[in-house]
């Protein structure tokens, strides 16, 4: 996968995880066209940028406990 692919999930993993419309892990693997494990080690990403991220069972969805911010969008010169 390339860089700009890769912060283009990243930025789609963040948006679904704003809205609270992730799916779970497999569906959102799917969604991303990416592995399950995947899925996690991003999560882990945001959570080591300060996210704090947790999965509502009953929602079938990732979530942020607290509002967080993320740019993904890259500033072109």
């Amino acid at each position: 996968m390339r860089f700009d692919e890769r912060i283009q999930s990243y930025d789609r993993l963040h948006n679904l995880i704003k809205r609270q419309s992730t799916g779970t892990p497999a569906e959102l693997a799917v969604r991303l066209g990416v592995s399950e494990r995947t899925i996690y080690n991003m999560i882990l990403m945001l959570e080591n940028y300060g996210a704090s991220v947790k999965y509502l069972r009953y929602k079938k969805s990732f979530a942020y406990e607290k509002y967080v911010s993320f740019s993904f969008n890259p500033v072109r010169e």
